[in-house]
């Protein structure tokens, strides 16, 4: 007897944009350093910058998910977390 497995891919794209009323580098800073990622995103351990008090943050990401773990509304709804989180530290810190 042979055991048949069924395997499924579902791919999702979204897109987050928030603006935060701190300087470009300091968002950047907040991806870039560890520690300072850390801080806001709750673990451990193209992007051109200017002079501006305001930065425009766009996340795009694109995702394969694989036989109905997670799906990508799943992840969005993760990753709008992430973001908020990430704005609130930057906010804190402005």
């Amino acid at each position: 007897m042979t055991d048949t497995v069924t395997r499924s891919i579902n791919h999702a794209q979204f897109t987050i944009e928030r603006e935060v009323p701190v300087a470009p580098a300091v968002v950047f800073q907040a991806f870039a350093d560890p520690a300072v990622t850390a801080k806001w995103f709750g673990g451990e351990e193209g992007w051109e910058q200017g002079e501006s008090s305001i930065a425009k943050l766009t996340l795009v990401e694109f995702g394969a998910h694989l036989d109905g773990f997670d799906t990508g509304a799943q992840r969005e709804e993760g990753t709008l977390g992430l973001v908020d989180a990430l704005v609130a530290y930057l906010v804190g810190q402005a």
